[in-house]
């Protein structure tokens, strides 16, 4: 039995992309609301929303007529049409823009000073090309002969649909790869737990998934198995933007489990860390260290290092500006890390702030 003779019911067809969408949509609507509240709305939250809209459009096409069944008016045909043109876009703009959205979720968290974080910008553009390339590849080969209007199925089949098979899933490899690579590569660079480590590692590693759901798309375009590719044609957006928006959620989760710090981090909030063995490891600048601290004039200066009678000079050795052997070997200025505690007139209010400050830490 060949792909091309296996049905799938149009009653299955809708109760799996309704499922699918209020999936996507309830983890679309907590992703807002958690950087909403948190006050981290940034360009992937956009991408996240966009490729929602995409996929509740296809959605409901599957609504407008039955496309199994012939046309029996004019305007049967035209809902026919219009279904087969959102299904082709649908997939691509709705594929590539949960990419985007996750990439861009990975991109906020890499400080400006990484050459990753140049090279992450760059597979922006790279997937924006593809998706604007399959797009208009599509469009192309389904306006360039418009007979299939005339069918009494109207359905573009595609012309060459290897070449578009094969096309659309060497990209679509590629860029759930890259998205899988550049976390990684990210994390090898910030220090964090090892549980953090793992759950995140396996977090974008499940990006995967759309891939291996891209590979089912091929198959099925190829052996002209429509039944079966209405379904991948939703899974795969629905997939990609879940994917997208659980890279949020699960931190959150975690958080709210674990009772940690937070590294669902706004942008560029890290700062570079000296370790022993020489090495530069990027961790997350909390709110204590980026606010000034003010104590009893009677306390001397104090750097968060550690007690010092020169708080400065602790900073300065930090940063590299002294000629010490560490800073020679290394050739490298580093910035510093941490805030400096200065002095100030005691007073009843920065007294008690002092001290719920000292119970927080």
């Amino acid at each position: 039995m060949s792909l091309s003779s296996v049905e799938v019911s149009t009653e299955a067809n809708r109760v799996f992309s309704i499922i699918l969408l209020i999936l996507a949509g309830l983890t679309t609507v907590a992703r807002i609301y958690i950087r909403y509240q948190n006050r981290r709305l940034w360009w992937d939250d956009c991408w996240a929303v966009l490729t929602f809209s995409m996929l509740a459009l296809m959605v409901a096409a599957y609504f407008f007529t039955d496309i199994k069944l012939l046309p029996t008016s004019a305007k049967t045909r035209k809902l026919q049409i219009a279904q087969s043109w959102i299904f082709v876009l649908g997939y691509s703009f709705g594929s590539w823009c949960g990419r985007m959205s996750l990439l861009l979720s990975i991109i906020r968290l890499i400080p400006p000073i990484f050459t990753l974080r140049r090279v992450s910008e760059h597979a922006f553009i790279f997937f924006c090309v593809m998706c604007i390339s399959l797009a208009i590849s599509k469009v192309y080969i389904c306006a360039s002969d418009l007979g299939w209007y005339s069918w009494p199925h109207p359905l573009c089949n595609m012309g060459n649909k290897a070449a578009i098979a094969i096309a659309e899933l060497a990209t679509a490899v590629v860029g759930d790869l890259t998205l899988v690579f550049i976390p990684i590569r990210l994390l090898s660079f910030i220090g964090l737990p090892t549980k953090k480590r793992r759950m995140l590692i396996l977090l974008f590693s499940a990006n995967m998934i759309t891939s291996i759901i891209s590979i089912f798309h091929a198959v099925f375009l190829s052996a002209s198995a429509w039944s079966l590719l209405t379904i991948v044609n939703t899974a795969e957006p629905g997939s990609a933007l879940i994917m997208a928006n659980a890279t949020v959620l699960a931190p959150y989760i975690y958080r709210i489990i674990r009772r940690e710090g937070d590294f669902d981090s706004k942008p560029y909030t890290y700062y570079r860390s000296v370790q022993e063995d020489g090495s530069i490891r990027m961790r997350r600048v909390s709110d204590l260290t980026r606010s000034n601290i003010r104590f009893n004039s009677a306390v001397p200066p104090v750097s968060l290092l550690g007690t010092s009678e020169n708080a400065e000079e602790s900073l300065a050795n930090l940063s590299g500006t002294s000629s010490g052997e560490n800073g020679k070997d290394a050739g490298i200025k580093f910035q510093a890390s941490f805030a400096t505690l200065s002095t100030l007139d005691p007073s009843p209010a920065s007294l008690e702030n002092t001290k719920n400050t000292r119970a927080k830490i």
